[in-house]
Order: structure tokens, then sequence, then C-alpha cells
């Protein structure tokens, strides 16, 4: 059971706690508990809508350096008009599909969507100027006025567009209509509509994965469809309306869902075979009890939605728990389990676990394929940011190689001017001016040998003066 059925069950039973409540104390601690709940709930739903943002801005980015490998390839004269050709079509397909994803991702306002629509536009129409999408987002808050009349209007008017486009791409949409249509027109049974639309054709089992909101859509549908063909033949005019109504309900939930006409159509005509099972797990707590029900074409895929429900459901510690699991038609249960919540979660899935073994081998075969996809898709991406860190990278070592062999260039001309200089002024200088030259070298030589032979001279005199003083005074002692 997904985080939205959690919290709308979550939010029944205190509501419900709430109004039961005698005292002050025990209403406080609900309300409380309530926005607790509230508050929970508003933080996933926040960081659900910046994960949405950011993966919104990468998908745009990517389409932009989509946009200009194209043009690259546009302006290049060896590309050859079916390659042209090949790249107008692929670039229809992709923007399309962008288109769609945007206008349908209901995590974003439509202000939101409103701005990634333009920002794709803008990459379409100048893929080389800056992509501005996080910043366009970030400040998408704070959007008023016509700025944010604007933004919805471009939203409104690619919704129209995409609808169109849907018709012109499946005609048997424009023969179905949409799901609103079905429900309007449901006067006949299941059966008398195939046979009017599809007269001597079989529509096949429809594939592939569905989400909750398109479950809860197709359970709409069987519910409907087994209502007017067990009422509608004894039915008044008022309760024939009622259960159009009814039809028109789960028309538009189908529709709002992005259940396919032909899904549609196929769970009209099989309304009966998909229902041939009906599960029920009711929640009595503090007097009330809540039911929840859903149809299935067989047994096992009764007690495997019981036995999960009773599982995973987000249940009060006090509830009391009943699943029940019969034959359409038949008020008798063929497997009935009541009590606490271990005690019904226990016998559920004792139910489901004869088709546990095949289903598990079935689910983890399924879950390693979605493994290896979701790699496969991480790896592209992972590829394409690689290429384009190896883009700029490039272009950054092109630059520093252009810079350096400038700084060299200008390095050589600097040494070259210098040794131009310095044998000019060689030239200009006398030899013996002239540093390092042999005859300055010489010329110091002889200087220096000069000088120390002065040096040396003179000591000498002033010793022998020396001498010949100390005698004088010696003999003058010695006659006295």
């Amino acid at each position: 059971m997904d985080e939205t059925r959690r919290f709308g069950h979550s939010m029944a039973q205190l509501m419900r706690m709430h109004a039961q409540a005698n005292g002050w104390l025990e209403k406080h601690k609900v309300r409380r508990q309530i926005n607790l709940t509230l508050r929970q709930q508003r933080r996933t739903e926040q960081a659900e809508r910046v994960h949405h943002k950011v993966w919104t801005a990468q998908m745009i980015h990517r389409y932009q350096i989509a946009a200009q490998a194209r043009y690259e390839r546009w302006i290049d004269p060896r590309t050859t008009i079916e390659q042209h050709r090949r790249d107008d079509e692929a670039a229809a397909r992709h923007i399309d599909d962008l288109r769609e994803r945007i206008a349908g991702n209901t995590h974003l306002t439509e202000v939101e969507r409103g701005i990634a629509l333009d920002c794709l536009e803008s990459a379409r129409m100048w893929p080389y100027k800056k992509d501005r999408t996080p910043e366009m987002l970030a400040r998408a808050p704070k959007v008023r006025g016509l700025d944010a009349l604007r933004y919805r209007a471009r939203l409104a008017r690619e919704t129209e567009w995409i609808q169109r486009r849907r018709i012109e791409r499946d005609p048997a949409q424009r023969d179905l209509g949409t799901a609103e249509r079905y429900g309007a027109q449901h006067q006949v049974s299941a059966v008398q509509l195939s046979e009017s639309q599809h007269v001597g054709q079989e529509i096949a089992r429809p594939t592939g994965e569905l989400t909750v909101a398109q479950e809860d859509a197709i359970q709409k549908i069987r519910h409907a469809q087994i209502s007017w063909n067990t009422a509608a033949p004894q039915a008044s005019d008022f309760q024939r309306q009622q259960l159009a109504e009814q039809w028109r309900e789960a028309g538009r939930a189908a529709d709002q869902a992005g259940l396919s006409p032909q899904r549609i159509n196929w769970e009209i005509q099989n309304a009966e075979q998909n229902s041939k099972y009906i599960s029920e797990v009711s929640a009595l707590c503090n007097g009330s009890i809540t039911t929840w029900r859903t149809y299935s074409p067989t047994e096992a895929e009764a007690t495997r939605w019981a036995a999960h429900n009773a599982r995973t459901g987000d249940w009060l510690p006090d509830v009391q728990l009943k699943a029940t699991i019969r034959e359409h038609g038949k008020q008798a249960p063929l497997r009935l389990a009541d009590g606490g919540i271990e005690h019904v979660t226990a016998r559920t899935v004792e139910w489901a676990r004869p088709e546990q073994a095949t289903q598990q081998t079935q689910d983890r075969g399924n879950d390693e394929l979605e493994s290896l996809r979701q790699r496969h898709r991480l790896s592209i991406e992972h590829n394409a940011d690689l290429a384009d860190q190896n883009a700029t990278l490039t272009q950054r070592l092109t630059a520093l190689r252009a810079e350096r062999d400038e700084l060299v260039t200008e390095r050589n001309r600097y040494k070259t001017e210098r040794d131009e200089s310095v044998q000019k002024l060689a030239q200009l200088t006398p030899a013996p001016d002239r540093l390092g030259s042999p005859e300055r070298q010489a010329a110091e030589h002889r200087t220096a040998a000069a000088g120390e032979s002065q040096h040396t001279n003179g000591n000498a005199f002033a010793g022998l003066s020396t001498n010949a003083f100390a005698s004088t005074t010696n003999r003058k002692g010695m006659s006295r």
C-alpha cells in the first residue's frame, strides 16, 4: 500500500477517534496526532516536489545538449538529406515526449509546469543559450499576477495540443472518446458496447505496469460495471441516473489516471471475468467500521491483495480486523479471518502462501529486470554526464594549451631581446672595462699583486727600524 493510501487510512481513523473522544485530554491527544501526521505528509510531499523539480531541470538540460549536437550536424556540409530527415523526426518525437511528461507531472504546480515548458521551448529555439531552468523553477513560488497567468495559459495550450495529438496518433481514441464518454454512454451493457464498436474483434489483455491511481481507477470501473449489470434491469429512472453518475465518476477517474481507451474498453468487456472474487478488509475501531474492497479475476490474486492489505495497513493498536474472500453473487465467504491485527495478518499470509513461491520467483525476476533497467538508465545518464565533463575538460585543456603557447612565445621573445642587448652592450664596452673579459681579469690580478708586494716591503722596513731602536737603547743603558 502506497503512502497516499496510508495517509488516507490514518487520517480517516484519526478523524473518527476525534469524533468519538469523550474528554478534552483525549481530543487534545488526537488533534496532536493529526497535526503530526499532516506535517509528516507535507514534508514527504515537499521532498517529492523538490525531486521532480531537479528531475525536470536535468531533463531539459539533456535535451539542450542533444539540440546542440543536432545543430552541429545540421551545419555540417557532410550530413546527408536522409540524416537530416532522421534528425528532424527524432527531435520531434523527443520534444513531444518531454512536453507530455512535463504537462502531466502533477507533482509540480501549474506555474512550475508552465515555466518548464517555456524553458524547453527556449532550449529548442536557442540551443546555445544558457540554461536557466533551475533558477526559474526556484523562483516559481514568487511568480504572481500576469506572469503566473501567462504560464498557466501556456500549460493549458500545451495540454490541449497534447490531447489533439493523441487523437491524431490513435484513431481509436476518436472513436471511443475519453473515459468520460464511457460513463455518459453506458445505458447498455459492456458486451453490447463492445459488439457495437468492435464487431468480430477480440481485445487482447493489455500489458504493462500500472500506477496506484490506475489500479484504483480500474477497481472503480469494475465496481461500476458490476453494479450496472446487476441493478440496471430492475432499476428506476432515478436509480439509473445514480448508476450513470457512478459511471461518469469512474470514467473521470480513469481519464485522470491516464488509462488508455483500449484498456478501459477491455475492462468493461471483461468486467464479469475480472470480478469473480471479491476481497474485503474491514477495520473496527471505537465503534466505527471502515471497509476496503477489491475485485479480482482469480482467488489467488484476491488472497494476495488481502494479505498485502492486512500486513501493510497503518492500523491503530486496538483495531479489530476482518478479512473475507467470497465469490461474486454469493454471501458465504470462501475464507474468513476475524480478530486482532497479528491473527488476521497471519491467517491472510497463510491463504496466499501456496501461490507465494511462484509469485516470489516472478517478483524476484521482475525486480532483477527492473534493477538491470535502472542500472542501464543510470549508466546512460552517467555516460552522458561523463561526456559533458569530458567536453568541458577538453575545452579547458585546449584553452590552457593555447595560453601556455602564448607564454612560451613571449618568454622566447624576451630571451632573444635580452641576448641581443647583452651582445650590443658587450660590443660597445671596451675589453678592459667589460665584466668577465680576460683583459679585465688580468688587470685585476696585476693590481692585486702590486698591492700585496707593497704591503710586504712596508712590514719589513718597520721591523728593521724597531730592531735598531732597541739596540741603541740597550747600549745607552750599559754605558750608564
